[in-house]
């Protein structure tokens, strides 16, 4: 069967639009505060810590406060557990983060943190000898939701599923974590 350009171009739409509701986000209660959290694919899977390596994953004694991922990613180590920021709030805090001996620190973006998932494990879902004292809640992204107010975030509680993704409106209060 030939395709036209028009069904060519259908199928690709199609195909893209497949891609992005597989990532699936639990039904909305009509409470837009509400945060979404279904869950993620792309996490990496953890090993066990040795040392001052995360099983050749992370190096944390380096640099204090700092945690050089494999990927060449460097990650703020210690978060407040009792400090938690709107979305904006949260990328004003990466942006005058010093820390490290480095002030380019920024908020990361969804694909970025999810590098840092451990899906063999959960409450937190991330390897606690290189990120201690990670509370087991919703951290902000970068990305922005397709709806207007609202950003991705990664549930550090179980993220057994689509890397923890799910969104919630920017006013809503979650954990953040630096990246540069």
């Amino acid at each position: 069967m030939k395709l036209s350009v028009g069904s060519r171009a259908l199928v690709v739409l199609a195909s893209v639009a497949l891609a992005f509701t597989s990532v699936g986000c639990s039904s909305d209660d009509g409470d837009e505060d509400d945060v979404k959290f279904a869950g993620g694919g792309g996490a990496s899977s953890g090993g066990s810590s040795s040392g001052g390596s995360s099983g050749g994953r992370f190096d944390y004694k380096s640099t204090p406060g700092v945690v050089k991922a494999k990927d060449g990613l460097w990650w703020q180590r210690d978060v407040n557990p009792n400090k938690q920021y709107t979305w904006q709030e949260a990328k004003d805090y990466c942006d005058l983060l010093e820390l490290g001996g480095a002030k380019d620190w920024r908020l990361p973006h969804r694909d970025e943190l999810c590098t840092i998932v451990d899906v063999k494990t959960s409450a937190p879902s991330i390897d606690t000898k290189a990120f201690p004292d990670t509370p087991p809640k919703p951290f902000w992204t970068a990305t922005k939701y397709s709806l207007k107010g609202y950003a991705w975030g990664i549930d550090f509680n179980d993220a057994s599923v689509d890397c923890g993704q799910g969104y919630a409106a920017h006013n809503k209060p979650h954990y953040v974590r630096c990246v540069r």
